[in-house]
């Protein structure tokens, strides 16, 4: 089966879920139309802007500058020294953590980095509990070693079905897997698809087994 992190390009959604993980919105949450206002700006060298599966991608370099932006568009209000530290971002930090941004100006953003860091790598960890094979499901995504389809785990999470019920109901699958249905349903949202027709008699049937077993 073909792991569904396939290199280190980023869609915009893919960028909100991640930076919702690291914190890095004083509000909690990330959305991705943010992102692409974000992007849209063109604040950041274009080599950090890609295409992948003809949907508007980012490098990791790129990812960061993103994260950057939400912190430095109220400390450092001045475009061009914004665009600065991102092209020096783009070559690495100063020895000192400190990133230059003209004159005697610079910028710390290694507190940032670090959360950052901390939920890709946490981010990669879910995702390689998903798998995709045409030969299974149909293609749809499942969890690693199992045919349980990615999306039934998340629609079941959203009705609120709690997971200890849904981790009875699928004894093949763990909690990690719960989390990973989670987030890449949010990074990969389906499109013109509706719910899957069987979550709601799932969850009634976990609250009769849940009101049978007290």
């Amino acid at each position: 089966m073909a792991p569904v992190v396939e290199s280190d390009l980023f869609t915009t959604t893919e960028i909100a879920v991640i930076l919702c993980m690291a914190g890095a919105s004083p509000s909690g949450t990330v959305s991705k139309r943010a992102v692409d206002s974000v992007v849209d700006k063109r604040l950041f060298p274009s080599a950090v802007v890609r295409r992948r599966q003809h949907a508007r991608a980012l490098t990791v370099a790129g990812l960061k500058m993103v994260a950057a932006e939400f912190t430095l568009r109220r400390e450092l209000p001045v475009v061009s020294m914004r665009k600065l530290v991102y092209a020096n971002l783009l070559q690495g930090q100063a020895a000192d953590g400190r990133i230059p941004a003209g004159g005697a100006v610079s910028v710390d953003l290694e507190p940032q980095l670090r959360q950052l860091s901390d939920a890709l790598v946490r981010y990669r960890q879910l995702m390689a509990e998903i798998e995709i094979d045409p030969k299974v499901q149909r293609g749809e995504p499942v969890l690693r070693g199992t045919r349980v389809t990615v999306h039934t785990i998340a629609e079941l999470v959203e009705q609120g079905a709690p997971h200890t019920d849904i981790l009875r109901h699928y004894p093949t699958i763990t909690a990690e897997q719960v989390e990973a249905a989670q987030t890449y349903a949010k990074a990969h949202p389906r499109r013109g698809r509706p719910p899957l027709p069987d979550a709601g008699k799932i969850v009634a049937r976990m609250s009769v087994d849940a009101l049978k077993a007290m």
